[in-house]
Parts: structure tokens; sequence; C-alpha cells
């Protein structure tokens, strides 16, 4: 299948990047990787991708975000490797769950159903109304 249209200047780095790893026999570069070569993030790298492939350009084949294979159809090779860095995975196992930092619940109070936390300094509002 022959490209349709013709590559944006963005698109076409992304290409030269994945081509130079294509011929070089090296494995397919993730998009955080892709990204710092090419001077771009890694969404806009995922939207070039998806652009040149509905532009004939390449076909992808990924395995549940774990590895991918990109097939660069004028070059006719194609280049496997990990879909995201090992960077990227090394951030995802150090980071802290975020519900362990959250102070536990505190009971409301009695009469306004305020937490106590919430109140202010000198105690409850209705409570004072009370007396």
């Amino acid at each position: 299948m022959k490209p349709t249209r013709f590559l944006s200047t963005a698109e076409r780095r992304v290409y030269n990047v994945l081509q130079a790893a294509a011929l070089g026999g090296h494995p397919c570069p993730s998009n955080t990787s892709l990204a710092k070569s090419c001077g771009m993030n890694s969404k806009d790298i995922a939207r070039h991708i998806n652009r040149m492939q509905d532009k004939g350009w390449l076909s992808l084949e990924s395995d549940r975000n774990v590895q991918r294979t990109i097939v660069l159809t004028m070059v006719g090779r194609s280049i496997t490797g990990p879909v995201r860095s090992e960077d990227h995975a090394l951030k995802c196992k150090q980071r802290e769950p975020r519900l362990e930092h959250r102070p536990p619940p505190r009971d409301p109070c009695f009469l306004c159903q305020v937490p106590y936390d919430r109140h202010d300094e000198h105690g409850c509002k209705t409570w004072k109304g009370m007396s």
C-alpha cells in the first residue's frame, strides 16, 4: 500500500527517527525517547504516529501497552520495542499510593455535622449559640 498524503514537518522528523532505528537494527524507540530526539512531548508523538498510520506511512501493532511493532511501509522494515521507556516504568514503581497520604476521616460534630478538624479555633458555632 502506497502512502496517500505527504507528511508534515513534525511527522517527517518522527518518521526519520523511526527509519534510522529500522535501518540501524535498533529496537523501536519509546514515545519518550522519540519526544526527546524530536523536540516534542510524548502526546504529540502518539498523535503523529496515529496520523502517519492513517496516511499509510506505517502500520502499528501493539501488545497491551507493553510492546509495539511499527512497520514502515516505504522502507519495508519493522521495529519492535517497548511502548513506555524504562524511566517511566521506574517512576511508576517508585510512586507512592495517594491514599496513604490522606489524613484519616474525622468524626463529625454531633450538633453541626462538620468534622472537628474543620471547626474554627474556638469550637463549634452551633454549640456556642446553644449555651
